[in-house]
């Protein structure tokens, strides 16, 4: 468990400010990309509260631009980033979410 908190901990000292900026402002991206992004955004609904479920219960972005959005703040981002382990540890990343941002993921 150690080893992994390590391993996450290392990879989000690679991420910064000015990358998350960097990736704001990319006006188009692949659909891999965008995929990659949203899956995120789904897994990041149990720490950031500004990531809700839509009325079909689905978490992601519907596309770049609302991706976009989630990055406005992109300090922020990066701190929810930092405290998912956490949230993994205690159970506030739902099932669904989980299940979305793995089919994600897939295609």
């Amino acid at each position: 468990k150690r080893a992994s908190f390590a391993a996450q901990s290392k990879a989000l000292e690679a991420i910064s400010v000015k990358s998350i900026v960097e990736l704001k402002g990319t006006s188009q991206v692949s659909v891999s990309d965008e995929n990659v992004a949203n899956s995120i955004l789904c897994l990041l609904a149990g720490v950031d509260e500004s990531i809700q479920a839509d009325a079909a219960g689905r978490f992601g972005a519907k596309n770049w631009d609302q991706v976009k959005n989630h990055l406005a703040r992109p300090g922020m981002f990066i701190n929810s980033l930092r405290r998912f382990p956490y949230a993994c540890d205690s159970g506030r990343i739902s099932k669904n979410a989980a299940e979305e941002a793995k089919l994600l993921l897939a295609a």
